[in-house]
Parts: structure tokens; C-alpha cells; sequence
């Protein structure tokens, strides 16, 4: 399991890094998924797209744990748990997926892939 870093950040808030460096069948162990969350993913066409997701999921049910994430996404796109127990942020850029949790707050993520482009605009 290649997490970068997990996190305490504060009483109820925990945070995590994964580099992805497995297949989609290896992340896809990892994690349970419902029937439509299976659908989800075989509609995306790209194996990174895949990876990403799965990876998310894989850092969510570690950060977690024990609890069984179950996620929905809002009319905004805004993912949540079905169990309504944390607050989530997720973010993916690259080979990279992040994850935040709260049981208290709103939280809020972002992970970026640096290029020229982030070291022209980081003023």
C-alpha cells in the first residue's frame, strides 16, 4: 500500500496521501463497491481515470477505518458518505490522490501535479 503520509490534523480530522502505483485489479481488492459504483467505474474510459478513483476509496476506507465508506456525490459533484459520519474532500492530479475526513467540520482537499505552469502562477 504506497500511502505517502496520513495525517492527525486535529481532534477528528485525518488526512492522507497515496502514490498510485498499482493496476486498477489491485486497487479494485481494496475497496468493496456497490453495483452502481462498479457501473461508475467501468464507464470511465481511461486506466489512470480508473486508478485515481479507486485510489481514493482505497485511502478513504484506511483513514476511515473500520468504517466501510459508501460514497455519493451531491448535484454539485460534491462526494459525501452515505453514513452522513464524516464530512470528505478528495482530490487526484497525476499518479497522486488525496483525501481529507472530518467528523466535525467541513474539510477541503487539493492535491496538483507541479509543472511550469504551477511554478509560473505559485506568486
Amino acid at each position: 500500500m504506497p500511502l505517502l503520509l496520513e495525517k492527525n490534523i486535529h481532534s477528528g480530522i485525518r488526512a492522507g496521501v497515496w502514490n498510485i502505483t498499482e493496476t486498477a485489479d489491485e486497487l479494485l481488492n481494496l475497496v468493496q463497491l456497490s453495483d452502481a459504483e462498479m457501473l461508475l467505474l467501468g464507464s470511465y474510459k481511461h486506466d489512470l481515470r480508473k486508478r485515481q478513483w479507486l485510489a481514493y476509496r482505497a485511502l478513504l476506507k484506511n483513514l476511515l477505518a473500520p468504517e466501510s465508506p459508501s460514497i455519493f456525490y451531491d448535484e454539485n459533484g460534491k462526494p459525501g458518505l452515505l453514513t452522513g459520519s464524516h464530512q470528505i474532500s478528495v482530490s487526484h492530479a497525476g499518479h497522486l490522490a488525496a483525501a481529507v475526513c472530518s467528523s466535525e467540520m467541513p474539510v477541503g482537499i487539493d492535491v496538483e501535479k507541479i509543472t511550469g505552469r504551477i511554478e509560473r502562477v505559485a506568486e
